[in-house]
């Protein structure tokens, strides 16, 4: 029964240490950072376009220079 006592003791002395240590070291919350844009990002992505009656595909980078378009083999029609 002594020795539980003594366990019990020593894990609330040190439960009481962590909250102290939290309590005297904690900071303030840093301001809030508006974000450029949306947050995200920037990736790499891939659209699609009807160009002379077929579609093509056109890849962008992540630094949005457009490469190539690249034929996909499928017709389509232009919408008007």
């Amino acid at each position: 029964m002594r020795v539980r006592h003594i366990a019990a003791l020593t894990v609330a002395v040190l439960v009481a240490g962590v909250v102290t240590f939290q309590a005297v070291t904690a900071t303030p919350p840093q301001p809030y950072v508006r974000l450029i844009g949306d947050g995200r990002p920037n990736a790499p992505w891939n659209r699609f376009e009807c160009r002379n009656g077929e579609v093509v595909g056109i890849y962008t980078t992540s630094h949005g220079a457009e490469l190539e378009p690249a034929p996909t083999g499928r017709s389509c029609v232009a919408a008007d």
